[in-house]
């Protein structure tokens, strides 16, 4: 399979290009307790930043309910409205 149809080729380059081969694993105890502290940090970064996109996620559901109800409201209370109007008017047509 050439490079042009191979679906990988991309990531395999990315991966080949980022990090030099003698960084890929580490060799002393003290570069797996700081390699994992890094990634723990990350790890605690991510979470935060999905906390935060799941709250704004939820403000926004509640808001468009709001205004979905408020609509629907306001909806209502112009049908009301022409429909009283209507049988005003009716009532002025029958009278007369």
């Amino acid at each position: 399979m050439n490079a042009n149809n191979d679906p990988f080729h991309f990531w395999q380059q990315f991966w080949h290009g980022a990090v030099p081969q003698t960084q890929m694993i580490p060799f002393t105890e003290e570069d797996f307790e700081k390699r994992i502290f890094e990634l723990k940090n990350v790890e605690a970064w991510l979470n935060f930043n999905l906390q935060a996109v799941r709250s704004q996620i939820a403000v926004m559901e509640q808001q468009k309910q709001f205004v979905s109800m408020t609509q629907s409201a306001m909806q209502n209370i112009m049908d009301s409205i022409d429909s009283m109007t209507n049988s005003n008017k009716e009532d002025k047509k029958t009278s007369e």
